[in-house]
């Protein structure tokens, strides 16, 4: 993964459920988006987040 570059959503969904199936497993990350986009809403058009919002240190996320 590059912190820089979009994940697939197929790949991204059978990370978290690699059991599931394939629809499945989509189906959930669908669920586990919706409220996290609605909380990050809303972005300005440039795609920053509004001065004291929270927000994810990428360098420490994926190591």
């Amino acid at each position: 993964m590059n912190r820089n570059r979009p994940i697939d959503r197929r790949l991204l969904a059978f990370m978290f459920w690699p059991r599931a199936s394939e629809s499945a497993a989509r189906q959930n990350l669908r669920q586990y988006l919706h409220p996290i986009r609605a909380a990050l809403t809303p972005i300005d058009p440039e795609g920053r987040l509004p001065q004291g919002a929270p927000q994810i240190r990428n360098e420490h996320t994926w190591e």
